[in-house]
């Protein structure tokens, strides 16, 4: 995420989207993106027992004169 923020193509600024997280409509994102994972306490046991994962969230204040993004996400464990 870093990176993007290297790159120019996210950027502090204030979050206008909806909250997530401990994020709220109006918060000024100091690094330009907010990620967010609720604790897996929270897993119901099936979900726990199946090794789910809670569901991560991430907010990105794009830059310039971006409009649209492509996403993809690879994981490892």
């Amino acid at each position: 995420m870093k990176e993007g923020v290297r790159n120019g193509a996210f950027a502090p600024g204030l979050w206008n989207g909806q909250a997530l997280g401990a994020l709220a409509t109006g918060d000024y994102l100091d690094a330009g993106f907010y990620v967010w994972a609720d604790s897996v306490d929270t897993l119901s046991t099936s979900d726990r027992q199946a090794r789910r994962a809670p569901p991560i969230q991430i907010a990105v204040k794009l830059a310039g004169a971006i409009h649209a993004v492509d996403v993809i996400i690879h994981f490892d464990r």
